[in-house]
Protein backbone atom coordinates (compact mmCIF):
# COMPACT_ATOMS: atom_id res chain seq x y z
CA UNK A 1 0.00 0.00 0.00
CA UNK A 2 1.56 3.42 -1.12
CA UNK A 3 1.70 5.84 1.82
CA UNK A 4 -1.41 7.89 0.04
CA UNK A 5 -3.08 5.10 -0.16
CA UNK A 6 -2.51 4.36 3.25
CA UNK A 7 -3.36 8.07 4.72
CA UNK A 8 -6.58 8.40 2.93
CA UNK A 9 -7.35 4.34 4.65
CA UNK A 10 -6.52 5.72 7.97
CA UNK A 11 -8.26 9.20 7.97
CA UNK A 12 -11.02 7.66 7.19
CA UNK A 13 -11.61 5.38 9.96
CA UNK A 14 -8.34 5.59 12.98
CA UNK A 15 -10.85 7.85 15.16
CA UNK A 16 -13.88 6.33 14.51
CA UNK A 17 -12.75 2.68 15.30
CA UNK A 18 -9.98 2.46 17.31
CA UNK A 19 -10.25 5.16 19.80
CA UNK A 20 -11.81 3.65 23.37
CA UNK A 21 -15.15 2.77 24.13
CA UNK A 22 -14.88 5.10 26.84
CA UNK A 23 -14.04 8.27 25.06
CA UNK A 24 -15.62 7.03 21.46
CA UNK A 25 -19.39 7.00 23.14
CA UNK A 26 -19.00 10.44 24.17
CA UNK A 27 -21.79 12.79 22.45
CA UNK A 28 -19.91 14.52 19.49
CA UNK A 29 -16.42 13.42 20.81
CA UNK A 30 -15.47 12.96 16.84
CA UNK A 31 -17.12 16.45 16.21
CA UNK A 32 -14.99 17.99 19.16
CA UNK A 33 -11.47 16.59 18.10
CA UNK A 34 -12.55 17.54 14.20
CA UNK A 35 -12.29 21.14 15.18
CA UNK A 36 -9.04 20.92 17.10
CA UNK A 37 -7.11 18.62 14.90
CA UNK A 38 -5.58 21.25 13.14
CA UNK A 39 -2.93 21.15 10.06
CA UNK A 40 -0.33 19.54 10.48
CA UNK A 41 3.35 20.19 9.81
CA UNK A 42 3.57 22.87 12.12
CA UNK A 43 6.73 21.89 13.64
CA UNK A 44 8.77 19.53 11.02
CA UNK A 45 8.22 20.15 7.04
CA UNK A 46 5.75 17.89 6.08
CA UNK A 47 8.04 16.47 2.95
CA UNK A 48 9.28 14.26 6.31
CA UNK A 49 6.59 11.35 5.93
CA UNK A 50 5.88 9.20 8.72
CA UNK A 51 7.32 5.97 7.34
CA UNK A 52 4.63 3.83 6.78
CA UNK A 53 5.81 0.37 7.76
CA UNK A 54 5.81 1.99 11.41
CA UNK A 55 2.24 3.84 10.84
CA UNK A 56 1.02 0.13 10.28
CA UNK A 57 2.70 -1.07 12.98
CA UNK A 58 1.22 1.73 15.21
CA UNK A 59 -2.35 0.99 13.74
CA UNK A 60 -2.20 -2.85 14.53
CA UNK A 61 -1.01 -1.65 18.05
CA UNK A 62 -3.94 0.81 18.40
CA UNK A 63 -6.16 -2.20 17.33
CA UNK A 64 -4.71 -4.77 19.45
CA UNK A 65 -5.79 -1.85 22.54
CA UNK A 66 -9.42 -1.84 21.35
CA UNK A 67 -9.75 -5.50 20.92
CA UNK A 68 -8.34 -5.41 24.80
CA UNK A 69 -10.47 -2.60 25.83
CA UNK A 70 -13.95 -4.63 24.23
CA UNK A 71 -13.19 -7.44 25.63
CA UNK A 72 -12.39 -9.29 22.32
CA UNK A 73 -9.25 -11.38 21.51
CA UNK A 74 -5.84 -9.21 21.31
CA UNK A 75 -2.95 -10.95 19.18
CA UNK A 76 -0.45 -12.52 21.26
CA UNK A 77 2.38 -10.41 21.89
CA UNK A 78 4.31 -10.94 25.57
CA UNK A 79 5.88 -7.75 24.86
CA UNK A 80 3.04 -5.90 24.80
CA UNK A 81 1.95 -7.32 28.93
CA UNK A 82 4.79 -4.62 29.53
CA UNK A 83 2.34 -1.50 28.59
CA UNK A 84 -0.14 -0.68 30.80
CA UNK A 85 -3.15 -1.39 29.20
CA UNK A 86 -5.17 1.48 29.52
CA UNK A 87 -7.90 4.07 27.77
CA UNK A 88 -5.16 6.81 28.35
CA UNK A 89 -2.89 4.94 26.47
CA UNK A 90 -4.64 4.02 23.96
CA UNK A 91 -6.25 7.54 23.44
CA UNK A 92 -2.41 8.54 22.97
CA UNK A 93 -1.63 6.28 20.42
CA UNK A 94 -4.65 6.33 18.38
CA UNK A 95 -4.00 10.16 18.13
CA UNK A 96 -1.07 9.54 16.84
CA UNK A 97 -2.08 7.45 14.20
CA UNK A 98 -4.37 10.03 13.45
CA UNK A 99 -1.63 12.51 13.23
CA UNK A 100 0.62 10.32 10.88
CA UNK A 101 -2.10 9.88 8.47
CA UNK A 102 -2.98 13.70 8.00
CA UNK A 103 0.56 14.21 7.51
CA UNK A 104 0.79 11.25 5.17
CA UNK A 105 -2.03 13.59 3.21
CA UNK A 106 -0.97 16.77 3.76
CA UNK A 107 2.67 15.91 1.73
CA UNK A 108 0.33 14.98 -1.06
CA UNK A 109 -1.30 18.27 -0.95
CA UNK A 110 -4.63 16.22 0.29
CA UNK A 111 -4.44 18.12 3.68
CA UNK A 112 -3.71 21.34 5.02
CA UNK A 113 -0.47 21.89 5.90
CA UNK A 114 1.30 24.62 8.03
CA UNK A 115 4.69 26.67 7.87
CA UNK A 116 6.92 24.90 9.81
CA UNK A 117 9.16 26.38 12.95
CA UNK A 118 11.97 24.17 12.20
CA UNK A 119 14.38 23.06 9.21
CA UNK A 120 14.12 19.52 9.99
CA UNK A 121 17.78 19.24 9.24
CA UNK A 122 19.22 18.06 12.43
CA UNK A 123 18.34 15.82 15.47
CA UNK A 124 16.07 16.50 18.04
CA UNK A 125 16.33 16.58 21.90
CA UNK A 126 12.86 16.52 23.92
CA UNK A 127 13.08 17.49 27.34
CA UNK A 128 10.36 15.73 29.81
CA UNK A 129 8.96 16.29 32.91
CA UNK A 130 9.01 13.77 35.39
CA UNK A 131 5.05 13.28 35.94
CA UNK A 132 3.26 11.40 32.82
CA UNK A 133 6.57 9.82 30.90
CA UNK A 134 4.29 7.52 29.54
CA UNK A 135 2.26 10.63 27.23
CA UNK A 136 4.90 12.81 26.57
CA UNK A 137 7.09 10.58 25.34
CA UNK A 138 4.27 9.92 22.36
CA UNK A 139 3.86 13.43 21.86
CA UNK A 140 6.53 14.92 22.11
CA UNK A 141 9.19 12.49 20.58
CA UNK A 142 7.96 9.23 19.32
CA UNK A 143 5.87 11.97 15.90
CA UNK A 144 9.53 12.99 15.25
CA UNK A 145 11.09 9.66 15.46
CA UNK A 146 8.50 7.99 12.57
CA UNK A 147 9.11 11.04 10.26
CA UNK A 148 12.55 9.15 10.57
CA UNK A 149 14.27 11.83 12.45
CA UNK A 150 17.16 10.87 15.09
CA UNK A 151 14.89 11.55 18.43
CA UNK A 152 16.73 11.84 22.21
CA UNK A 153 14.97 12.04 25.28
CA UNK A 154 16.12 13.20 28.14
CA UNK A 155 14.70 14.15 31.76
CA UNK A 156 16.76 15.10 35.09
CA UNK A 157 16.42 12.26 37.12
CA UNK A 158 17.99 9.73 34.09
CA UNK A 159 14.88 7.14 35.68
CA UNK A 160 15.31 3.71 34.47
CA UNK A 161 11.43 3.89 33.61
CA UNK A 162 12.42 6.08 30.78
CA UNK A 163 14.93 3.84 29.51
CA UNK A 164 12.42 1.01 29.72
CA UNK A 165 9.53 2.43 27.93
CA UNK A 166 11.86 3.94 25.04
CA UNK A 167 13.31 0.65 24.55
CA UNK A 168 9.50 -1.10 24.60
CA UNK A 169 8.45 1.90 21.96
CA UNK A 170 11.30 1.07 19.69
CA UNK A 171 10.68 -2.36 19.34
CA UNK A 172 6.52 -2.42 19.02
CA UNK A 173 7.22 0.15 16.34
CA UNK A 174 10.16 -1.50 14.93
CA UNK A 175 12.12 1.94 14.94
CA UNK A 176 15.87 1.28 14.45
CA UNK A 177 18.22 1.51 18.06
CA UNK A 178 19.33 4.88 17.09
CA UNK A 179 15.72 6.43 16.18
CA UNK A 180 14.67 6.72 19.54
CA UNK A 181 17.33 6.74 21.88
CA UNK A 182 17.47 7.86 26.01
CA UNK A 183 20.31 10.73 26.12
CA UNK A 184 23.09 9.79 28.68
CA UNK A 185 23.36 12.86 30.30
CA UNK A 186 20.34 14.41 32.68
CA UNK A 187 18.22 17.55 30.60
CA UNK A 188 19.81 20.53 31.80
CA UNK A 189 23.87 19.15 30.34
CA UNK A 190 22.13 17.39 27.81
CA UNK A 191 21.25 20.62 26.10
CA UNK A 192 24.74 21.87 25.69
CA UNK A 193 25.30 19.13 23.13
CA UNK A 194 23.06 20.61 20.82
CA UNK A 195 23.95 22.05 17.56
CA UNK A 196 22.00 24.99 15.43
CA UNK A 197 20.25 22.65 12.98
CA UNK A 198 19.07 20.86 16.19
CA UNK A 199 15.99 21.18 17.68
CA UNK A 200 14.87 20.50 21.30
CA UNK A 201 11.48 20.56 22.42
CA UNK A 202 10.61 21.64 26.38
CA UNK A 203 8.08 20.01 28.17
CA UNK A 204 7.44 21.96 30.99
CA UNK A 205 7.41 25.95 32.43
CA UNK A 206 8.11 29.07 30.39
CA UNK A 207 10.79 29.55 32.70
CA UNK A 208 12.50 26.41 31.51
CA UNK A 209 12.15 27.36 27.92
CA UNK A 210 13.68 30.38 28.57
CA UNK A 211 16.85 29.09 30.14
CA UNK A 212 17.48 26.30 27.58
CA UNK A 213 17.21 29.01 24.87
CA UNK A 214 19.90 30.51 26.60
CA UNK A 215 22.40 27.77 27.11
CA UNK A 216 21.74 26.43 23.32
CA UNK A 217 22.14 27.92 19.83
CA UNK A 218 19.23 25.10 18.74
CA UNK A 219 16.33 25.92 17.76
CA UNK A 220 14.00 25.76 21.03
CA UNK A 221 10.35 25.02 21.06
CA UNK A 222 8.56 25.10 24.26
CA UNK A 223 4.83 23.47 25.52
CA UNK A 224 4.21 25.22 28.09
CA UNK A 225 0.00 24.85 28.63
CA UNK A 226 -1.46 22.57 30.51
CA UNK A 227 -4.66 21.13 28.30
CA UNK A 228 -6.18 22.34 24.80
CA UNK A 229 -9.40 24.15 25.51
CA UNK A 230 -12.66 23.96 24.24
CA UNK A 231 -15.49 25.76 26.64
CA UNK A 232 -13.17 25.36 29.40
CA UNK A 233 -12.17 22.20 29.77
CA UNK A 234 -10.22 19.32 28.18
CA UNK A 235 -12.06 17.97 25.14
CA UNK A 236 -12.87 14.35 26.64
CA UNK A 237 -13.39 15.24 30.00
CA UNK A 238 -11.12 12.24 30.75
CA UNK A 239 -7.76 12.94 28.83
CA UNK A 240 -6.38 16.14 28.28
CA UNK A 241 -4.65 17.49 25.01
CA UNK A 242 -1.59 19.40 26.32
CA UNK A 243 -2.11 22.74 23.73
CA UNK A 244 1.50 24.53 22.91
CA UNK A 245 1.87 27.93 24.22
CA UNK A 246 1.51 29.96 20.81
CA UNK A 247 4.72 32.33 22.29
CA UNK A 248 6.86 29.10 23.03
CA UNK A 249 6.14 27.95 19.82
CA UNK A 250 4.78 24.74 20.08
CA UNK A 251 1.10 24.63 17.99
CA UNK A 252 -0.31 21.97 20.13
CA UNK A 253 -0.16 18.39 20.35
CA UNK A 254 -0.97 16.47 17.10
CA UNK A 255 -0.09 18.94 14.64
CA UNK A 256 4.02 18.74 14.46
Amino acid sequence: MTSHALGRLMCGNVLSRALPRSVNEQPGILEQLGEHRGEVGLVLPVRRVPNVARVRLLSRLVERFRCSSAGGPAAPDPHTTHLPQTDALHWELSMTADWAARRVLAACGLAPAGDAAWTGEGTVLSLLPTNDITVHVIRRALPFALCGIPVQVADEQQSEKLTRYVRLLNHLLGLSSSALTVSDLPASQAVTRCQEEDLIVVSGHASTVTAVRQASVATVIGATRSCLPCDGHDITGTFPCVAGDPQEGWPGDFQV
